[in-house]
């Protein structure tokens, strides 16, 4: 989002083939339908969001957020 609001005055948002929303890159983002329809319901609060990310990337990888896969863990051989 930072490079559409670095380029664009105005941002039309779709949804199925839809205007959800038009405006400001800053209004766009913080428009209810927007974060509905790309992001789906949640309490609104950041940390939830954050919180399901780092869950699914442990389920889904086997590791922990943020560690790189083949990480070295200092003993010169990756994943020992």
């Amino acid at each position: 989002m930072d490079v559409v609001s670095s380029i664009a005055e105005v941002v039309v948002c779709m949804a199925e083939g839809r205007i959800i929303a038009k405006g400001t890159p800053g209004e766009v983002a913080a428009d209810e339908r927007v974060i509905e329809a790309y992001l789906g319901a949640s309490s609104g609060d950041l940390r939830d969001v954050e919180r399901d990310v780092e869950r699914d990337v442990e389920r889904d990888t086997g590791r922990a957020p943020g560690s790189a896969p083949g990480s070295d863990d200092g003993d010169g051989e990756a994943g020992s």
